[in-house]
């Protein structure tokens, strides 16, 4: 099956066949190496490369990328280790082409962003994290982040309903968690909390919130400061310091609120000062705001 596949990377259309009627329903590895290498067509911006996602996304590649990884996500617990490990590549892999994809769309690809749409996609990496979490902290928590990132800027609502916001802070609670993927997680929650509207606040705050990012910003200090440059991020902590107290600042109970030990250090009990002391309690924070 691998060099049939090698045979049909340029050809989307069969490559489309190949993931639906081919070995991948039953074969994890042949639809990891299938989805790895549209992830790597995907930001290509050759016309050969571009012209075979157009082709594969509107051949329907979307909507058999997301079957699949439902298709590898069940009986997850019958599953030897071995087997376990193939499986949560497939969802890592998945997630790593959907936040291509997805990409794409936010460049301007109407076509792809209906699709990611009509296939549930946020739905999709959501449900691999669940049926994963002891690899969270790991590569499918970061691809699983990224992906619902750009899902989340394309269509806020439908990653919130999709169940992005519980996924994104079980990761921040997560104690293996490093600072890429608290970065990532950051970036998430700011995006939903300034753009979901007036639902998205209480969601945040219920889903727990606000004790996830602040157990995310003391746990900074013990993560690997270059954890970014891969990526060509290196100031990432700093980044992921303005963006997570930014959040909390706007998610302070407004004056006037009952207190809430869910929130924390935000309890209006303690006091506005305490609450501005955490907040500016870091330098770079206070140059930026």
């Amino acid at each position: 099956w691998m060099a049939s596949l090698a045979n049909k990377n340029s050809d989307a259309e069969s490559l489309v066949d190949f993931l639906r009627d081919g070995p991948c329903g039953t074969d994890a590895s042949a639809t990891s190496a299938a989805f790895k290498r549209m992830s790597e067509l995907a930001p290509d911006p050759s016309p050969e490369s571009q012209a075979v996602i157009a082709k594969f996304v509107s051949n329907g590649g979307i909507a058999a990328v997301a079957s699949l990884m439902q298709t590898h996500s069940e009986n997850v617990q019958e599953m030897s280790a071995v087997d376990r490990l193939d499986l949560i590549d497939v969802q890592e892999q998945g997630c790593t082409l959907l936040m291509n994809l997805a990409g794409a769309a936010l460049a301007g690809d109407t076509v792809c962003a209906e699709a990611l749409s009509a296939a549930s996609a946020s739905a999709a990496v959501v449900r691999a994290g669940e049926r994963y979490p002891e690899n969270l902290a790991a590569g499918l928590g970061e691809a699983g982040i990224a992906a619902l990132m750009q899902l989340s800027i394309l269509d806020v609502q439908e990653a919130m309903a999709a169940g992005a916001v519980a996924l994104v802070v079980r990761c921040l609670q997560d104690s293996q968690a490093g600072g890429w993927l608290l970065f990532l997680c950051a970036r998430t929650i700011s995006w939903i909390a300034s753009t979901g509207g007036a639902a998205a606040q209480p969601a945040l705050r219920d889903a727990g919130t606000v004790l996830a990012l602040q157990r995310a910003i003391r746990r900074a200090a013990v993560c690997d400061p270059e954890c970014g440059l891969p990526f060509g991020l290196p100031d990432t902590l700093d980044q992921m310091q303005v963006v997570a107290r930014h959040t909390l600042a706007q998610l302070a109970p407004a004056p006037g609120s009952p207190p809430d030990a869910a929130e924390g250090d935000f309890g209006l009990s303690d006091g506005i000062l305490k609450v501005a002391t955490f907040l500016l309690g870091d330098c770079c924070v206070l140059v930026e705001l």
